[in-house]
């Protein structure tokens, strides 16, 4: 299997079809399921999600990323789908629960942050100077937006601690998620 993407920009047409998906799929979570347990909105989600991946996958076929993964590899998606897809949804969808979709989404942009810290111990990846300048800007806007409602007394610990578990969990995730594909 290629390290390179199979046309330029698709990393990042993906990670934007992605952060779309997630502002619509949260969105409508909040409206049409918020009565619901959020362990039934990760099955809905991961269900829906995964037939809609495997439909893409297999049609686009293995010279556009498609297809499956060697099975010396699923482990690690495992490993990767037990933190990403189960653990940090499951909080993800608690977070949203408890303070609401804006400052779950605002918790969870702390994903990228963690990664990139994290892939460097991890995997070697020393991050430049403009990459360690954006991880302090997601920390820093995350944190002052974060402060402003504490200082307000709409502190809701539960909901706080799932958002920031979210955002560790999904870090995980991508870190192994490498490992698999």
């Amino acid at each position: 299997m290629s390290d390179r993407p199979p046309f330029l920009g698709a990393g990042e047409i993906s990670a934007f079809a992605s952060a779309g998906t997630w502002a619509l799929a949260s969105v409508l979570y909040a409206r049409a399921l918020r009565d619901r347990p959020a362990a039934e909105a990760v099955w809905f989600k991961n269900s829906v999600g995964a037939l809609v991946l495997a439909i893409v996958g297999f049609a686009i076929g293995p010279a556009l990323g498609g297809g499956l993964p060697p099975l010396d590899r699923m482990p690690w998606l495992a490993v990767s789908a037990l933190f990403s897809v189960l653990l940090g949804d499951l909080l993800y969808f608690v977070a949203i629960r408890h303070i609401g979709v804006s400052r779950a989404v605002i918790l969870s942009l702390l994903t990228p942050a963690l990664t990139a810290l994290g892939a460097w111990p991890m995997r070697g990846e020393a991050p430049g100077a403009l990459t360690l300048t954006g991880v302090g800007l997601i920390v820093g806007g995350s944190a002052w937006i974060e402060l402003g409602h504490l200082g307000r007394g709409k502190a809701n610990a539960l909901g706080v601690a799932a958002g920031l578990g979210c955002a560790f969990a999904w870090a995980c995730g991508n870190l192994t998620m490498k490992e698999g594909i």
